[in-house]
This record gives structure tokens, sequence and C-alpha cells, in this order.
């Protein structure tokens, strides 16, 4: 039998352990600060970098969305056929109205609307004829109701247009009832310094 010569001193009374015992190496203090950043530091380190790529790449395709769209041939062509039936819309309706009790507004009105031959026709009228428009007495109220385009060739065009004009009497013998009138015209247009105007107004057959 050994006897275990070790005073009371020499063993630690919590573990049992000896402290001489170098089989048990002393924690090294510097391992926890040796290891790498975790995946979570990591993916919060490139988060950054991350979103300013995606930033990028959307702007990237926003421009060449944009890009594609300003140069589409077939978009350009229908935002002038837009363009076009809204001007003959327009200026249809301005010719088919006129209120004699403001003949010089009304003619006014007309020569803005029209270009060429029709303008000079439209700002050329004479004394006589405006004295005429006077002396109808009504007022003439045109409202589009239906118009396409049928020619779009570069900076002229032609529209088929439909109209109804309201005539309203204003003298002593007024009828109590305002007429209306349906009727159909080809416009041809044509682009002026950006701007879509009359350029001949032909009356035809509603029948057509």
């Amino acid at each position: 039998m050994t006897l275990d010569t070790r005073t009371e001193q020499e063993v630690d009374p919590g573990t049992g352990s000896d402290p001489s015992d170098d089989t048990a190496a002393p924690e090294d203090a510097g391992t926890a600060g040796a290891a790498g950043p975790t995946r979570a530091q990591r993916l919060r380190g490139a988060l950054p970098w991350l979103v300013l790529v995606v930033a990028v790449v959307v702007a990237a395709l926003g421009g060449r969305s944009w890009w594609a769209a300003e140069h589409d041939a077939g978009l350009h062509r229908a935002a002038e056929r837009d363009a076009v039936l809204v001007a003959a819309r327009t200026h249809v309706a301005t010719l088919t109205t006129m209120d004699s009790g403001d003949v010089a507004g009304g003619l006014d009105a007309w020569g803005a609307a029209t270009t060429g031959m029709l303008h000079d026709q439209m700002t050329g009228i004479d004394e006589g004829s405006r004295e005429m428009l006077d002396a109808l007495g009504t007022t003439s109220v045109g409202r589009v109701v239906d118009a396409a385009v049928l020619e779009l060739d570069g900076a002229t065009a032609t529209v088929l247009v439909t109209v109804e004009v309201t005539v309203t009497e204003t003298g002593e013998d007024a009828a109590a009832e305002p007429t209306v009138k349906r009727n159909r015209f080809a416009a041809d247009l044509r682009e002026v310094d950006g701007t879509w105007l009359l350029e001949n107004l032909q009356q035809v057959a509603v029948s057509l």
C-alpha cells in the first residue's frame, strides 16, 4: 500500500485536482480573440456592397428600358397618330363653331386652327361676309363624335371626322328647340413648327 504524503494544502478541495498536475493545461486566453469573424459578421460587412450593386443594376436596367422606349419606332408613330387625332378633333370642332354675337372672335379662332390656303381663306373674309354672319342670329357649336386617321406620312395627315353641329337661334323669333345636324369631313392636316393645323376641310357624304 502507498501512502499519500501530500498535505491538504496541495489538493484543491473544490476540484480535487492537484495544482502541480500539468496534464490540465491552462486555458489560452487568446484563443477566442484569434478566431476569425463569424458568418453573420461577414454578411453584415458585405451588406453595403450588395445594396450598391443592386442599385447599379436597377439603374442600368431602367436606363436601358427608357432608351428602348424612346427609340421604338412603333411607339413614336402611335404617339404621332394620337397627336393628329387630338388636333383634328379640336380644329374641326373649332371650324364648325360660330357665335353670331362674336364673329370677330370666331374668325380669330378659325385662323389659329388653320394653315396654308385654308388659313388665307379664314383670315381673308371680307366685311360683307362678316356682316352676313352677324345677321344670322344663330349660334353653332360643333362636337366631334368620331375620328379616324386615314393617312399619316411625315408632316401631313388625313383624318375622317364625324361632327354633330347644334344650331341655336338667338333672335326674337328663335325656335324653342335647337337643331342638330350631323356632317362628315375629310380633314387634311400639316405639322407646322411642331403643331398640327388644318390645311383643308372637305365635307363628304355621311353614307360613306
